[in-house]
C-alpha cells in the first residue's frame, strides 16, 4: 500500500470519501462550484509558468499569452485579476529560483515500512517551496504535507530541509517548523490510517465534521 498526503487528509476527513475516490477516480468528481474547475486551472497554468521560468520577459510574454486564453475562453474579471495577482507576485521570490532546482521532482519513499508517494514543486539549495495560488494559515507546523515533505527529504538526500509555502495570491511565504506533531504523525496517525484502510474500514465520519459539503462524491455515496 502507498498512501500520499492527498490520500491521508481524505481518509482523515472521511474514510467512505477515500474509498469512493479509489473506486471511482478523479473523472467522476463532479464540481460542487463553479468557480473549483477554475481556480484549478489558474493553479495549473501558474505552475507552469513558474517551471519554465528564465527570465522577466519572456515570463511576461508566456504570462500575457495565458492570460489571452483565459479572456478567450469567457473567465470572469475577478478571476483574471486572481490569475494576474500570483504571476505577478511571484516575481517577489525569485530567490527560491536556480537553474539547477529540482522541479516537480517526485519521490516514493518508505518510512516505518509504509510508501509514501508524492512530489515537491520546488527544491532550491535544500529549500523545499511548494506554490499556491490560494490562501495559506499563518502556521503550517502541524501541515500533513510540510511533515511528510521534511521526512522524505531526509530520507533521500540525507539533509535536514526547509519547507516553505508560498501564497501567490496573498503575497507571503510560511515557513513550517518541525514539531512534537510530526512524530506523532508517523507513530499514530499513518498506522491509524494505514490498518483502516488495509482493515476495510470506511465509515461515513464526513457527515459529522462538515466534508461532505464539497464532497466530490455525494451522489455516489447515497447522501
Amino acid at each position: 500500500m502507498r498512501l500520499s498526503k492527498s490520500s491521508i487528509q481524505t481518509y482523515l476527513s472521511c474514510p467512505k470519501a477515500y474509498i469512493l475516490h479509489k473506486e471511482y477516480g478523479d473523472s467522476s468528481k463532479k464540481l460542487i462550484e463553479e468557480g473549483q474547475s477554475i481556480d484549478s486551472r489558474i493553479g495549473l497554468e501558474i505552475h507552469r509558468l513558474i517551471e519554465t521560468y528564465r527570465d522577466d520577459l519572456s515570463y511576461w510574454e508566456n504570462v500575457e499569452a495565458v492570460s489571452s486564453c483565459l479572456r478567450d475562453d469567457g473567465i470572469s474579471k475577478d478571476k483574471l485579476n486572481k490569475f494576474i495577482t500570483c504571476a505577478k507576485n511571484f516575481l517577489n521570490y525569485k530567490q527560491y529560483v536556480g537553474r539547477d532546482d529540482l522541479i516537480e521532482y517526485p519521490f516514493e519513499v518508505e518510512i516505518n515500512g509504509i510508501e509514501f508517494i508524492g512530489r515537491f514543486d520546488r527544491v532550491h539549495d535544500d529549500i523545499i517551496i511548494d506554490w499556491k495560488t490560494s490562501k495559506v494559515p499563518n502556521n503550517i507546523d502541524n501541515d500533513i504535507q510540510c511533515i511528510i515533505y521534511e521526512q522524505v527529504y531526509k530520507k533521500i538526500f540525507k539533509k535536514q530541509p526547509r519547507v516553505i509555502l508560498v501564497s501567490l495570491l496573498q503575497d507571503k511565504e510560511v515557513a513550517f517548523q518541525h514539531t512534537k506533531f510530526s512524530s506523532i504523525f508517523f507513530s499514530d496517525i499513518v498506522p491509524y490510517v494505514y490498518n483502516g484502510i488495509k482493515e476495510n474500514n470506511f465509515p461515513r465520519t464526513g457527515a459529522f465534521n462538515g466534508a461532505c459539503y464539497l464532497c466530490a462524491y455525494q451522489a455516489e455515496c447515497g447522501l
